[in-house]
C-alpha cells in the first residue's frame, strides 16, 4: 500500500477513536465532572480523613470516571438519605456498598457487581455461637438503618430489631451487653473488629449471598452501559484485583469482581462466581478473623483513647466551624423573619394574620427533619433543587423563625399597653408605633430567650447530617465509622457542643440578670 493512502487509513482510525472517546466522555459527563453519592462510614470501602475520601470504592469511582474521561466529584450522605437524593438528581451515580435487591431494582438501575459480600453475626467472645437467622429468635439484634442486614431481619418473627445510623454503633451496643448480636456487612464487620472492637467476634457462615453495585436513577441508562465498560476494562487490566489487595487481602475478605450478573441477576445470586481475592474458608462458629486479630494485637477492653482523641481535635474543629457558620447565618435570616411573622400575627387584617398564623402552627407542629427532607427531596420534583448549604440554612431559619416569631409575639404583648395608646395620641400610625416605640422596648426583653434560641439553633444544625453535610455531628459519624472507636469520638463531639454554647448560656444568664435589674429600677421610680 502506498505511504500517503496508509497514513490517511491511520489517522482516520485514530479521528475515529478519539470521535468515539470524546462521545462517550460528553455523554458520561457533560459538564466534565461525574458526580458520585457516597456514604463515607464504611471502611475499607469509602471513609474521610479530613477532607479527604479513601477507601476501595473511592479509588474504583475514580478510576471508573477517569476512564470516562470524567473528574469524579464525591458526595458525602447519610446512606438512609443517598438514595432519594439520587432519585432527585443531586448527583449521577451511587457507589457505597449497596446490595442489589430486587425492591431496590425497582426504582433503581444497577451495574454489573464488583463485591461479593454476604451478611454475618456478631456476636460478644464467650458467649455461644449464633450462626444462623433462626437462632435469632427471642434476641436483641442491632442493625444499621436501611441496610440488607435490617431487611433480612424483617423476615424473620420473634427477632427484636435495633436499627443504628451507623453499624459501628451496633457493634458499640453489643460490646456494652444492650445487644444480644448485630448483623452486618462481613467485610465491614471484618475491619471493625480488627480495628476496635476485639472482644467481638463473627460466628458461622455468611447468612446470605449477595453482591454489590453501582446504583443509578432509571433515566441513566446509557452512564450504566458506559459504567460497565469502564469496570470491564479495568479488570482486565489488574486494577480492580491490584485495589481488592490493597484494602481487603489483609482481612481475609471475600471481596471478589468478575463476570456476574449485573442488573439481571436475582438478588444476591450471580450466573457465574464472582472470584474472591484473599478469601479465607469460614469455620463454623467463629471467622478465621476473630482468631487472627486477637494474635496480631494484645487484647484489650474498650477504653479511652488519648491519642486518638487529640488526633481528632482538627477534625472536631473543622466539624465546629461548619457548625457555627451554619447557625450564625440561619440565626440572622430566623431573627427579622421571625418579627415579621409576629407583627403578622398581632394584624388586625385577616389576610395578614390568617397565613402567619398557619405558618407558625405548620412549622412548629412538624419536625425539623421532615423540613430538612421535604426541602432537599421533594421540592426537587417541582424543579426547585437547591445547593446543600442554601438548603441546610433556608430549613434551619425557616423553623427557627416560627419559634423566634413567639418570642417577639410574647414580648411585644408583654409591653404596657398604655405604650401603644401613647403613641396612637401622638399621631403616630400602628407602623410607626411599632417601629419607634414598641419593638424598641420589646427587643429588650427577648433578647434573653433569642439566646436561648440560638443555643437551641446550634444543637438543631447536626440534624443537617443527614444531608451527608460535615458539620460536627457527621464529623463524629465519620470518625466514629473510620476508627470503629465511639468510645473516643462521642465525647470529643459532646465537649466540642458544649464549649460552643457554654458560653451563650452564660451571656442568656448574664443578660436575664440585666434585665430583672432594669425593671426593679424602673419599678423603684
Amino acid at each position: 500500500m502506498p505511504v500517503v493512502p496508509r497514513l490517511l487509513s491511520w489517522l482516520a482510525i485514530l479521528c475515529t477513536l478519539a470521535v468515539g472517546q470524546s462521545a462517550v466522555a460528553r455523554s458520561a459527563c457533560p459538564n466534565g465532572t461525574l458526580s458520585i453519592g457516597t456514604d463515607a462510614t464504611f471502611p475499607p470501602f469509602s471513609s474521610k480523613v479530613g477532607e479527604k475520601f479513601v477507601g476501595l470504592e473511592i479509588e474504583l469511582g475514580d478510576a471508573i470516571a477517569e476512564r470516562l474521561g470524567c473528574d469524579a466529584q464525591w458526595v458525602n450522605s447519610s446512606f438512609d438519605a443517598i438514595f432519594p437524593a439520587l432519585l432527585a438528581g443531586k448527583y449521577d451515580m451511587v457507589i457505597a456498598s449497596v446490595t442489589i435487591t430486587p425492591e431496590r431494582r425497582e426504582s433503581m438501575l444497577f451495574s454489573e457487581p464488583y463485591v461479593n459480600a454476604g451478611q454475618t453475626i456478631a456476636v460478644r467472645k464467650g458467649s455461644p455461637p449464633l450462626s444462623e437467622l433462626k437462632a435469632l429468635r427471642g434476641k436483641r439484634v442491632g442493625v444499621g438503618l436501611n441496610t440488607t442486614g435490617q431487611y433480612l431481619l424483617e423476615g424473620f418473627t420473634g427477632i427484636e430489631t435495633v436499627k443504628y445510623p451507623s453499624v459501628d454503633l451496633a457493634l458499640s451496643d453489643l460490646r456494652n451487653r444492650r445487644l444480644d448480636a448485630a448483623v452486618g456487612d462481613l467485610p465491614v464487620f471484618r475491619y471493625m473488629i480488627r480495628e476496635s472492637f476485639p472482644d467481638l467476634r463473627l460466628t458461622g457462615q455468611p447468612l446470605n449471598k449477595e453482591v454489590w453495585g453501582m446504583a443509578f436513577a432509571p433515566s441513566r441508562e446509557e452512564l450504566v452501559r458506559q459504567v460497565n465498560g469502564a469496570l470491564e476494562h479495568l479488570r482486565a487490566d489488574g486494577i480492580v484485583a491490584a485495589l481488592e489487595a490493597k484494602h481487603l487481602g489483609t482481612l481475609g475478605v471475600a471481596g471478589g469482581t468478575g463476570e456476574g450478573s449485573g442488573t439481571n441477576a436475582p438478588s444476591g445470586a450471580a450466573s457465574s462466581p464472582i472470584p474472591a481475592t484473599g478469601a479465607t474458608p469460614a469455620v463454623p462458629g467463629e471467622t478465621p478473623l476473630a482468631d487472627n486479630a486477637s494474635s496480631q494485637r494484645p487484647m484489650e477492653g474498650p477504653r479511652f483513647r488519648t491519642d486518638r482523641f487529640l488526633a481528632s481535635i482538627p477534625l472536631f474543629l473543622q466539624g465546629a466551624r461548619w457548625t457555627l457558620i451554619l447557625s450564625l447565618f440561619s440565626f440572622v435570616a430566623a431573627v427579622p423573619l421571625g418579627l415579621l411573622i409576629a407583627i403578622g400575627r398581632m394584624s388586625r387584617l385577616w389576610l395578614l394574620r390568617a397565613p402567619t398564623t398557619a405558618y407558625v402552627e405548620v412549622l412548629r407542629g412538624t419536625p425539623l427533619l421532615v423540613q430538612i427532607f421535604f426541602i432537599y427531596f421533594v421540592l426537587p420534583a417541582f424543579g426547585l433543587s437547591l445547593p446543600d448549604y442554601i438548603t441546610a440554612v433556608l430549613a434551619l431559619s425557616i423553623n427557627a423563625s416560627a419559634y423566634i416569631s413567639e418570642i417577639f409575639r410574647a414580648g411585644l404583648e408583654s409591653l404596657e399597653a398604655g405604650q401603644g395608646e401613647a403613641a396612637e395620641a401622638l399621631g403616630l400610625t400602628r407602623g410607626q408605633a411599632l417601629r419607634h416605640v414598641l419593638v424598641p422596648q420589646a427587643v429588650r426583653r427577648v433578647v434573653p430567650p433569642l439566646t436561648n434560641e440560638c443555643i437551641a439553633l446550634i444543637k438543631e444544625s447536626s440534624l443537617v447530617s443527614i444531608m451527608g453535610m460535615t458539620e460536627l455531628t457527621r464529623t463524629g459519624q465519620e470518625l466514629s465509622s473510620r476508627f470503629a472507636d465511639p468510645l473516643t469520638i462521642w465525647p470529643g463531639v459532646a465537649l466540642t457542643y458544649f464549649l460552643m454554647t457554654f458560653p451563650l448560656t452564660r451571656l442568656s444568664m448574664h443578660l436575664e440578670r440585666r434585665l430583672h435589674a432594669g425593671q426593679r429600677q424602673t419599678q423603684e421610680r
